[in-house]
């Protein structure tokens, strides 16, 4: 997911029992439940503190991915394209 950050809160709502023990998705229009590959991984794209206040997830969402933060590359990596 890009951006989850931007998702409406019935999509972060859906996504949470896929992101806990349950690794399930329950489609409501449907009325089934699917579940997810031993394997399956969720990633999601987050850029914390842009427009702050605007759009920041809740902690009950934040805990349930790991968080890898990313620097902008150096002038000196930019030149070399």
């Amino acid at each position: 997911m890009d951006e989850v950050a931007e998702a409406s809160p019935d999509v972060i709502v859906a996504i949470h029992s896929l992101t806990d023990h349950r690794r399930e998705l329950f489609i409501d229009k449907l009325g089934e439940t699917y579940k997810a590959h031993q394997d399956f991984m969720l990633v999601a794209s987050f850029n914390p503190g842009y427009q702050r206040g605007f759009k920041e997830l809740k902690p009950s969402t934040r805990q349930r991915f790991v968080a890898l933060s990313f620097n902008y590359p150096s002038q000196k990596w930019n030149k070399k394209f």
